[in-house]
């Protein structure tokens, strides 16, 4: 699905002020890191996980029993949503919130899973690849790609991740099996044809 807009989580960058037609919707547009659209709504992440109305954008919800913890990226797959999060007890181990969508209008939560054995990882970025694979982006540590099998929502499970050496991950765009990577050391190329176990191709 398509972003909206991306602002960064490193060096906590606030979001400028987005769309004109969020700006109206009476959201915190300072406290918003990412957005992406799907199903007629405007799905946005920060202090909470919040739903938009595209077709009426003055009217908002906050999921119903958002954790604590803010969240950084989000992706979907059926009728559930998929967010990277930290945790109030700041051991940050790769978080992954879930909410069911079902009703777009009102997100609610359903479950949360730590990803990393590794403290200190946050995804900043979920990138969808096939079928039940997101692969999460993170540069706290040396999970660079981690492709995570969100299949089952009640267990989800995290393949070895990619550690690319000398480079700090950011964000990821996927072009058909090969997945972009923008990081402190350029550009990295990731074969995804088989999505649970990635291969760096080249930095450049």
């Amino acid at each position: 699905m398509a972003g909206l807009w991306e602002c960064g989580r490193a060096w906590w960058r606030p979001c400028p002020v987005g769309p004109a037609s969020l700006a109206t919707s009476g959201v915190d547009l300072a406290k918003v890191v990412n957005g992406r659209s799907h199903g007629g709504f405007a799905y946005l992440t920060g202090d909470h996980l919040e739903a938009v109305d595209l077709s009426d954008t003055t009217h908002f919800n906050v999921a119903a029993g958002d954790p604590c913890g803010f969240e950084y990226a989000i992706a979907f797959s059926g009728h559930y949503a998929f967010t990277s999060s930290d945790d109030c007890a700041e051991k940050n181990t790769g978080t992954i919130n879930i909410y069911d969508v079902a009703a777009p209008a009102v997100p609610a939560f359903v479950r949360t899973q730590s990803m990393s054995p590794a403290m200190n990882v946050v995804y900043n970025d979920l990138v969808p690849a096939g079928t039940g694979i997101v692969l999460a982006i993170s540069y706290d540590g040396t999970a660079d790609v981690t492709p995570i099998d969100i299949s089952n929502v009640s267990n989800l499970v995290a393949y070895a991740p990619l550690d690319i050496p000398n480079f700090t991950a950011f964000r990821a765009t996927l072009d058909g099996t090969t997945l972009y990577v923008a990081g402190s050391g350029g550009v990295a190329i990731v074969d995804v044809s088989n999505p649970a176990s990635p291969q760096l191709r080249s930095v450049v």
